[in-house]
């Protein structure tokens, strides 16, 4: 065992150990400093796609640098695996293509609206398969003055009042993008209502000014990804319009 955790803290390659059902069993410092991660933030599962990558693949880091990765998968007794991370940026001029094709917002972590589209195009074709129903929630936070860490902040409220199965993404102009599955519009509604209390109360202390808006809308037959992301910004707008707390539903 001392062999084998010397090996992992000299290795310069970035390794990734991962048991049969995708938990995190080891990993190096390589990894941690290639990735921007921490130890506990390869536990989190809004993470979860780092552990899924295969082949060249695109990775941002949470101080917004893209990375074009190369990743290779080893596997191990027990259906687990080792993943090889190489760093391949710096080769082919590939910065300006990277961010083009990134799938997470610099500033959270949190998907941006090409990962959010990706990520609801399925649960909108398993909505329609099945009938089940799924609500989206466009939030904007609106806290003066905005910063970067404001948006952290609230990233980080909405990571721990949602469900494992949401999928929480941050737009391009700074709108939260909350893809609630098996969710009701009136249930929608009610999260809108937590989650003001919880911004409004001890867990948003650290953030000034804060007048949270919603917009609100429910999964319909005729649905695809873009359009139910397009009526759920127009909610957000007639919600700006009316008042500061609003929520409008579509």
């Amino acid at each position: 065992m001392k062999d084998t955790a010397a090996i992992l803290a000299t290795c310069p390659t970035a390794l990734l150990v991962v048991d049969a059902q995708g938990h995190v069993q080891a990993h190096n410092p390589a990894l941690l400093a290639l990735t921007g991660l921490s130890a506990s933030d390869l536990a989190d599962p809004t993470l979860a796609t780092l552990r899924t990558l295969d082949g060249d693949a695109l990775w941002t880091r949470p101080d917004g640098q893209d990375l074009h990765l190369r990743v290779l998968h080893s596997p191990l007794e027990g259906g687990g695996e080792t993943l090889w991370i190489q760093d391949l940026s710096e080769s082919q001029g590939l910065r300006e293509e990277l961010r083009a094709q990134s799938l997470t917002d610099a500033h959270t972590g949190l998907f941006n609206t090409r990962g959010v589209t990706l990520a609801l195009e399925p649960q909108v074709a398993r909505s329609r398969r099945y009938s089940s129903p799924m609500a989206v929630i466009m939030m904007e936070a609106g806290a003066e003055p905005a910063s970067a860490e404001t948006q952290r902040v609230v990233a980080r409220l909405l990571k721990d009042q949602l469900r494992w199965a949401d999928i929480i993404g941050c737009s391009e102009q700074g709108e939260f993008i909350l893809v609630l599955p098996e969710t009701s519009r009136d249930d929608a509604l009610k999260l809108a209502d937590k989650l003001s209390a919880h911004l409004r109360g001890p867990d948003g202390d650290s953030v000034p000014e804060l007048w949270p808006c919603y917009g609100v809308t429910e999964w319909r037959k005729s649905d695809s990804a873009t359009t139910l992301l397009q009526r759920a910004a127009s909610a957000l707008q007639q919600a700006r319009d009316a008042q500061q707390g609003m929520a409008v539903a579509l």
